[in-house]
């Protein structure tokens, strides 16, 4: 999908991150005067921009959430698995777990027993709860907003990690999957 973060800084970064010398805001754009590309070059790539943006607009996550744990732990759930499958588990498990203290508190073999429906169940429920006990312990209950911090959970991977910092907190990533 053409995520929201993605489409509006992907043309402007990915494209132009190369040119030496490019100045950006502060918020990670490339300020158009102060790069050293043509205007051609730059009006075609805003025709392709305005052309993706019109078929795909801002697409959003697919994956169920109100909070960034619940998207982390769908994000950590996706692994193998589709999204409708992932969301009608996570129904279930924020039911019974909807935050990172609740999750921690569960015993793994109930994790285990609601998200088999995902496949690797025995993996994930380890993972899961790992991941919901450094958040307490380690972030005190707060999903961290960093990439060196998201990669320290169990099951979480650049990738994952990528999802997240593009969906839950709008920091702009190159994550490259079904679920972005």
């Amino acid at each position: 999908m053409f995520s929201a973060v993605f489409g509006k800084i992907f043309l402007r970064n990915v494209f132009f991150c190369h040119l030496p010398f490019a100045k950006v805001d502060e918020m990670g754009y490339i300020l158009r005067n102060e790069c050293l590309i043509s205007e051609r070059c730059f009006m075609d790539w805003q025709k392709l921009y305005d052309k993706l943006y019109a078929v795909y607009g801002d697409c959003t996550c697919p994956l169920v959430h109100e909070s960034p744990f619940q998207l982390l732990a769908a994000v950590m759930l996706s692994a193998q698995c589709r999204d409708d499958r992932v969301n009608q588990v996570t129904e279930k498990l924020f039911a019974a777990a909807p935050d990172a203290p609740a999750m921690a508190a569960c015993d793994e073999t109930l994790i285990a027993e609601i998200i088999k429906p995902c496949g690797l169940h025995g993996a994930k429920s380890r993972n899961l709860k790992g991941a919901a006990q450094m958040i307490v312990d380690k972030f005190n209950g707060v999903v961290p907003r960093t990439m060196e911090e998201l990669i320290q959970l169990p099951g979480i991977g650049r990738k994952s990690a990528n999802v997240m910092l593009g969906n839950a907190f709008d920091i702009p990533g190159f994550p490259v999957d079904t679920h972005v």
